[in-house]
């Protein structure tokens, strides 16, 4: 998580510092927002966080220190200057320079930028690291987060938490030598030995070189996504280490993906090291980025570190030179640019006349301004303005940079189908399919911004997810064949009554995209009955498939299952493998794992598998799939297979989607809670957790209700590793956003509150844990109903409480309450009314009454053996029965009940 929630309140005064709020977290340093009084001035506070250990903290307290002191040395309005470094309490301290604004990579999701706004950016930050490497600083963990950019619009780079001193004194053909060596075992594929994982290397320069390096023992420096070939290796880093990462945070900022990607790091490594960056696919150069630049950017992405620029300000220059500019001077100079620019235009598009024939074509993106413009971008900025919810204003505006993206997609999709046909590349039949396929997609368009228009709170909390639900026209390119165009050759009526059923599926699916099932179903039976009427089995086939997540979201599971078996029958009959494979795929997560129908979950993969094969592979099928799967694996208690999954779907996620989308982010939160469960290297989970928690808050926002999850989701890790320390500041930012957007009594408390409330009962903060417990069981009582199993558990934890606060009446008559309760809910009996009855002998016999306890553990034993209870238990009871009896002097009831609890234990051992 960027910030400890309640650090900053406790540190109210640090040094002559006062503390304003808790801003994030960088490195090892917890950053806040504070106010220096000596100087009158708004400052940022970079705090060394304390450690479990004086070796570790020493370790911390030292590269501090040396952070500081690298920027320190540092005086550039490209670089975030520091002002003071001190020890207050025993904690390390940095004042900086305060920087209102935002990241870089804030700046670059907030809207559609074009190449030249971005070229600005990265210029001015490449300037700020030019001037670090003068100084004979290496950042060594540059990227677009720890790049600001201040509300007028200055750049300055801050976060040399890993920076390092550089070393004049180097044997250039020695790490020539050694990089060939490594490059070519990661190129080859063969795997790393043990001298050449990047961990082992590090660690070896680190005991080499612990007076110089600013790092963490064992623990990589700087950010993999971002880290050049040497710095992945572990060997010797320099300028052009900067250098490398300042390329792949601009290529990643101009295209939307990195330039090399693979399915782990090793995989990614090898890429690397083979040389330079493919040529940017089309679909991912959407601002229509010049090839000079691209080729700028592919020398600083060289392997090896003397094959990129000499220096910063070598390709600083080199971005200076763009040669659009030259033109620009030649035609003010009265060059006769003009014959210049047709030959290249003729080059570009081939000879003769096409020219005139695709010019016609870029007009066509401005069709998208039907759908999208500024009266409607201003009617969901109104209709958001008027939600009482506090992140309203927050999901608007990410809401709205998505559509704006979207948009721009989708008119260069356009574009670039109009303009494939005229160079010959596709058929006027294609392009008339496409096209049609990008009115299609246009028309969800409409139907979602309309669903914004008329927004309730529920939208509002839903929108982000739900805009990312959009169709990509980038998928139109490649469409080859569809039946959707013959609807063209049908009457008048049987057209028009197609084209409401298209609007009433695009309403459903806007409803259903931000969770309005319960509304969007019956849109979804309307043209179901329709479309059989026609009928119309194209149409069909999707309503069928649409109508089933509703149904089985209303609680509706067999009708959904009937929906999905017809759908798959006529899909196959349609031909249509990719709507068969999705079908599959939802009876495995809706019925398999949801339902528990294991064995024919497992059979539905085999039918999944086969459909996603003949489907050709597609990652938006086997991300689904793959998640699908996992799902069915973990309700079977099944961990490590569920991991697998999961990680497989988390990578195709990543490559797809990128780090900063919501089905990104769910699959990573579901893969770190599936990793807390097994045997895996300590830490990993709790990695995993605290990237959903920083990706959470930057697709969501600081405070939306999926980062309250993502919280909710890191303190469960943390509290099943025993890490309360940590899973406590955890649980009580889960409950500050929930409490914020919900209020006191909200339903989506009572979860994070009965876990700070287990942690304070732990901690023998009684009287608190008491407090919280009766608070979840309001909310349960108001949510749940007086008679429902989260009111008689709520009890039964107030019970225990006001028990070992010595309040044996009180825990008596809380423990009465449930009784009655479970028997309520369970005339028949259950396993939880023997649980009650086990307390309840305890407090008897810590009360001294030995006839009831006695009585109550008889109980227990009952419905032990009647539900098959575990012999633990058993054992247990047996054990409050011997209390119980010696209590009361009946010795030899005693001793019978200690040869019991003998017997249970040599059959446990």
């Amino acid at each position: 998580m960027d910030s400890d929630p309640g650090d900053a309140k406790q540190l109210s005064v640090v040094g002559r510092y006062v503390i304003l709020e808790s801003i994030g977290m960088g490195g090892m340093g917890m950053v806040c927002a504070a106010y220096d009084p000596k100087l009158n001035r708004k400052i940022a506070l970079k705090l060394l966080r304390n450690t479990a250990t004086d070796e570790a903290s020493t370790a911390g307290r030292n590269r501090l220190f040396r952070e500081a002191q690298a920027l320190a040395k540092l005086s550039h309005p490209n670089v975030v200057t520091v002002h003071d470094v001190d020890v207050f309490e025993g904690q390390v301290y940095i004042a900086m320079e305060f920087v209102e604004g935002s990241t870089l990579r804030d700046w670059l999701g907030e809207q559609p930028r074009t190449w030249q706004e971005i070229l600005a950016k990265f210029v001015l930050a490449g300037r700020g690291i030019a001037a670090a490497h003068q100084a004979d600083i290496i950042h060594r963990d540059f990227k677009p987060s720890n790049v600001l950019i201040s509300v007028d619009g200055d750049v300055r780079v801050a976060d040399f938490g890993v920076a390092k001193e550089h070393e004049r004194q180097i044997n250039a053909e020695r790490d020539r030598q050694e990089f060939e060596r490594r490059r070519h075992t990661a190129s080859s594929g063969s795997g790393f030995d043990s001298t050449t994982t990047a961990e082992h290397a590090l660690i070896d320069e680190i005991q080499s070189n612990i007076s110089m390096d600013l790092t963490v023992a064992g623990r990589m420096v700087g950010t993999p996504a971002y880290m050049a070939p040497e710095q992945h290796m572990g060997l010797r880093v320099g300028p052009y280490t900067d250098q490398y990462s300042f390329c792949v945070s601009f290529y990643e900022a101009l295209y939307g993906r990195l330039p090399f990607e693979g399915t782990d790091r090793r995989d990614q490594l090898a890429k690397m090291a083979g040389g330079k960056p493919p040529q940017p696919p089309k679909e991912a150069n959407t601002r229509n980025v010049p090839n000079w630049l691209f080729k700028v950017l592919a020398r600083g992405l060289s392997a090896h570190p003397t094959e990129r620029w000499p220096s910063m300000e070598a390709m600083l220059a080199a971005l200076d030179r763009d040669p659009a500019k030259r033109v620009r001077r030649f035609a003010a100079l009265g060059v006769g640019v003009v014959g210049l620019a047709t030959g290249l235009l003729g080059l570009a598009f081939g000879f003769g006349n096409t020219e005139d024939q695709v010019s016609h074509c870029p007009a066509l993106a401005q069709d998208i301004e039907r759908h999208w413009n500024a009266d409607r971008r201003a009617d969901v900025e109104d209709a958001f303005s008027a939600s009482s919810k506090p992140f309203a204003d927050d999901a608007a505006r990410r809401a709205i940079s998505r559509l704006d993206g979207w948009s721009a997609v989708w008119g260069q999709s356009r574009v670039e189908i109009c303009e494939a046909t005229w160079v010959g590349e596709q058929s006027d039949e294609l392009l008339d399919v496409r096209m049609y396929c990008l009115e299609q997609r246009a028309r969800e368009l409409d139907a979602m911004v309309d669903l914004f228009v008329e927004a309730d709170d529920e939208i509002v909390e839903r929108a982000v997810s739900a805009v990312h639900a959009l169709s990509d026209p980038r998928a139109c390119a490649l469409v080859r064949e569809t039946g959707e165009i013959d609807d063209r050759q049908l009457d008048n009526i049987a057209r028009e009554q197609i084209s409401q059923m298209e609007l009433d599926l695009n309403r459903a699916f806007a409803l259903a995209s931000a969770e309005k099932y319960e509304e969007s179903l019956p849109l979804q039976e309307r043209v179901v009955a329709r479309a059989r009427e026609l009928p119309h089995p194209r149409t069909l086939s999707r309503a069928l498939y649409d109508q089933s997540q509703s149904q089985f979201e209303t609680g509706k599971f067999e009708l959904g299952e009937a929906s999905l078996r017809e759908g798959i029958e006529l899909a196959a009959q349609l031909g249509d493998v990719e709507q068969e494979a999705r079908a599959w795929i939802r009876l495995i997560f809706y019925l398999g794992s949801q339902q528990h129908r294991f064995a024919e979950g497992h059979a539905w993969t085999l039918a999944a598998g086969s459909a996603l094969v003949r489907a050709g592979g597609s990652p938006k099928l086997e991300i689904p799939f793959e998640g699908a799967v996992a799902a069915l694996e973990l309700a079977e208690g099944h961990f490590e297979p569920a991991v697998e999954h999961f990680g497989r779907a988390l990578n195709l996620a990543r490559q797809e989607y990128g780090e900063i989308h919501p089905i990104t982010i769910r699959i990573m939160m579901n893969y770190g809670s599936s990793v807390a469960r097994i045997d895996a290297p300590k830490g990993e989970a709790e990695a995993v957790l605290l990237e959903t928690v920083s990706r959470s808050k930057d697709a969501y926002g600081p405070n939306h209700p999926h980062l309250a999850t993502a919280y909710y989701n890191l303190g469960n890790v943390y509290w099943v590793t025993d890490q309360t320390d940590k899973a406590e500041p955890a649980f009580r930012e889960t409950l500050r956003i929930r409490e914020q957007i919900g209020g006191p009594d909200a339903p989506n408390l009572a979860n994070p509150l009965h876990a700070l409330a287990r942690i304070a009962r732990n901690a023998s903060r009684l009287e608190q844990a008491l407090a919280d417990f009766e608070r979840v069981l309001v909310i349960h009582t108001k949510t749940k109903g007086e008679n429902s199993r989260e009111v008689a558990a709520a009890h039964t934890d107030i019970g225990v409480t006001q028990q070992e606060l010595g309040r044996f009446e009180d825990a008596r008559a809380s423990f009465d309450q449930a009784g009655v309760v479970y028997a309520k809910i369970y005339p028949d009996g259950h396993r939880h009314i023997g649980g009650l009855e086990k307390r309840r002998c305890n407090l008897f016999v810590e009360a001294q009454l030995w006839a009831e306890a006695v009585d109550a553990c008889e109980r227990a034993l009952a419905i032990a053996a009647r539900f098959e209870a575990e012999p633990e238990i058993e054992r247990e009871v047996y054990e409050l029965i011997v209390a119980a009896e010696r209590g009361r002097g009946r010795i030899g009831a005693a001793e019978r009940a200690q040869q019991r609890v003998d017997a249970l234990t040599a059959a446990i051992q």
